[in-house]
């Protein structure tokens, strides 16, 4: 029907046989494909035009899908990246505090503090989040035990004698030839303490605090007990403990005392365990007796616990700032001074009261908490044995959380308890525990050459104190190979 697709003449048609006959290429030839669809393309236009939109429709829906879904891939692949990323602090931030889990058994107040500043240094940075250390400071401050495990001295039962007529008249010809595990006991006189770098395991004791002076500044002192003298600190500080330390402070006069700096303290520490007990602090004295105000006892900085019972503090501006846990047992204050800040708890800080007669000012803490019985008490520990009346305890599920049942830090602590009984009981449950573990008993120390009668102090030391300290140095080396058979109800010893 296209006129312009035809032959326009005869001739035209007669030359094209020639070259078809000839084998030669004709200009005649079958409509294309392309020209066929033109042709119904200009025939149909309505149905065209209506495929022709739906054709690029579908191709544009489909270009437009394919680039959405490598859009939402990428994204998703960007948004796990992302996710993954910041879980990655968080992932190592569970494992350290997986890490420095608490064991009630097993772990000393020295390691709980390691792995509580451990875990506070990963938590900075993350301001909003909590930890759960699975043993409570509440419970944690009225287990006496503890803090007596933690800073009595393994001794060996070696004594050396200072003062005149002893084999060494002065502390510092003693000192020289101490060893850990060894006990001096001080006659009556003025004595001063060498510097040394470190004291550990040793227990220094006098003849009462009005008949032995001591001169001394621990600056880095591991399970040392002072006891029965009095501590004359010379306008400085006694215990200067910025590296950590565990130190027993019984029945001791503490005067004198000023840091020099900022006012006074007789105690300055970082990191440390602290026990004292039957003592006195004076403060207006030395340099600040001309002064409205007498210092600070305890300056406690870092993380520090301290359990303080049967104290008295004379004439201190303040008795401590607590930012850690502190416990006051049975202690009272005597001031007369202008200022009495007296126990300050502040961030951090937990303070726990028994008998309390010293004044508490509300810092920035929690509210003081009141206790009335101590893991050392008797009722106590005959409950826990089972052989005590249901219900003496308030606070006895308590200290089940802590397992002190089946603590043998805790029972070793009690063979020094006052009362036989309970040392009996104590004696009881650690043969219980550890099955055939435990060393031999220590063979009774020799009896002194000269005729005088040790001290009491003295003589606890070295009977009941030793066979304490025998068993806590062999927890000390085996218990991290200690494992706990709740079938038999003791402890297996497994080397790992």
């Amino acid at each position: 029907k296209d006129r312009e697709r035809r032959y326009q003449t005869a001739g035209e048609l007669a030359r094209d046989l020639e070259h078809y006959l000839a084998g030669e290429p004709i200009e005649a030839r079958r409509d294309s494909a392309l020209y066929v669809l033109k042709k119904m393309m200009m025939r149909y236009r309505v149905p065209t035009a209506a495929a022709a939109v739906l054709l690029f429709s579908g191709y544009g829906f489909g270009a437009t899908m394919t680039g959405l879904y490598q859009q939402a891939q990428g994204e998703a692949k960007r948004a796990s990246e992302e996710v993954e990323r910041m879980k990655e602090p968080y992932t190592r931030l569970l494992e350290k505090i997986a890490g420095n889990r608490i064991d009630p058994v097993t772990d000393s107040f020295s390691t709980m503090l390691r792995k509580r500043d451990n875990v506070r240094r990963e938590l900075e940075g993350f301001a909003n989040q909590t930890v759960e250390f699975m043993v409570d400071d509440r419970l944690l401050g009225r287990d006496y035990a503890r803090f007596a495990c933690d800073t009595m001295p393994r001794l060996t039962g070696r004594l050396l004698r200072v003062g005149q007529g002893q084999a060494h008249t002065t502390l510092e010809a003693a000192a020289e030839q101490m060893e850990p595990g060894d006990t001096i006991l001080l006659g009556q006189g003025t004595y001063k303490l060498p510097p040394r770098r470190s004291w550990r395991d040793v227990a220094f004791v006098g003849q009462g605090r009005e008949q032995t002076v001591l001169h001394l500044q621990l600056e880095t002192a591991t399970r040392v007990r002072i006891a029965g003298v009095h501590i004359d600190c010379q306008n400085n500080e006694f215990l200067d403990l910025r590296n950590g330390g565990s130190v027993q402070i019984r029945d001791c006069l503490i005067d004198n005392y000023n840091s020099g700096a900022g006012g006074s303290n007789a105690v300055f520490a970082s990191g440390s365990v602290l026990l004292v007990e039957g003592c006195v602090f004076e403060g207006r004295s030395g340099r600040m007796a001309k002064r409205d105000h007498g210092g600070r006892v305890f300056d406690l900085r870092g993380t520090n616990v301290l359990y303080a019972r049967a104290t008295r503090f004379v004439d201190n501006s303040e008795v401590v700032r607590a930012s850690n846990l502190c416990v006051f047992d049975d202690c009272e204050s005597l001031n007369r001074l202008r200022s009495d800040f007296g126990i300050m708890p502040y961030r951090g800080g937990r303070v726990l009261l028994r008998k309390n007669r010293v004044t508490v000012h509300k810092g920035d803490g929690p509210e003081p908490i009141e206790f009335s019985t101590s893991s050392d008490d008797a009722a106590v520990a005959q409950e826990l044995r089972g052989v005590g009346r249901a219900g003496k305890s308030e606070i006895l599920a308590g200290l089940e959380a802590l397992h002190l049942d089946r603590d043998p830090r805790y029972w070793a602590v009690l063979l020094m308890h006052a009362e036989q009984e309970v040392r009996f009981l104590a004696s009881g449950r650690l043969a219980a525990l550890l099955r055939g573990l435990l060393p031999k008993p220590p063979k009774p120390p020799q009896p002194p050459k000269v005729a005088e009668k040790l001290p009491a102090p003295v003589e606890e030391l070295r009977t009941h104190g030793v066979r304490a300290a025998t068993v806590l140095r062999w927890l000390d080396y085996n218990a991290r190979d200690l494992s706990w058979d709740a079938k038999a109800g003791c402890y297996k010893l497994e080397r790992r």
